[in-house]
This record gives structure tokens, sequence and C-alpha cells, in this order.
């Protein structure tokens, strides 16, 4: 059972870890080229698109950490450590 948790729970490190990436790379670089584009045009960037922003990228990076760490936790012994 904990062998099974350990490997669910890195697969999700695996995918969550992925979305930050890609939230990282596309949403901050968007959300920062709106904002500029706002000032520029004299519109109003709305704060809340901002912090949605920063708030999914976050989100992201503490569920992958938690996952590694519950999936580090849970792993079976190596065979090498075996005595």
């Amino acid at each position: 059972m904990r062998k099974t948790i350990s490997h669910l729970a890195d697969r999700l490190g695996d995918a969550m870890a992925t979305l930050f990436t890609i939230l990282a790379l596309l949403l901050i670089p968007h959300a920062v080229i709106r904002a500029i584009i706002g000032q520029a045009l004299h519109q109003w960037t709305p704060i809340t698109w901002l912090a949605i922003h920063t708030a999914l990228t976050i989100a992201a990076l503490a569920t992958s950490l938690a996952s590694y760490a519950i999936a580090a936790l849970l792993a079976p012994p190596r065979p090498e450590t075996y005595q």
C-alpha cells in the first residue's frame, strides 16, 4: 500500500511540476505583458488577473513539492539498504 501511494504521489508530483513549468512560462509573462499593454493604452488592468496568475503558479509549485515529499517519505527502502 505504501508503495502504491508513493508511486501515485510521485506521478502527481511529475504532473504538477509540468503544470508549474507551463504556468511559469506562459501565464506570468502573459500577465506582465498584459499590464504593460494596459498601461500603454491607458487602460486599467485588474489586479485580480495578476493575483490569479500568481496564485495558480504558487499552488502548482506547492502541490508538486508536497507530492514529491510524500513520495519520498513513503518510498520503500532500496535493496542496498537491507541488512
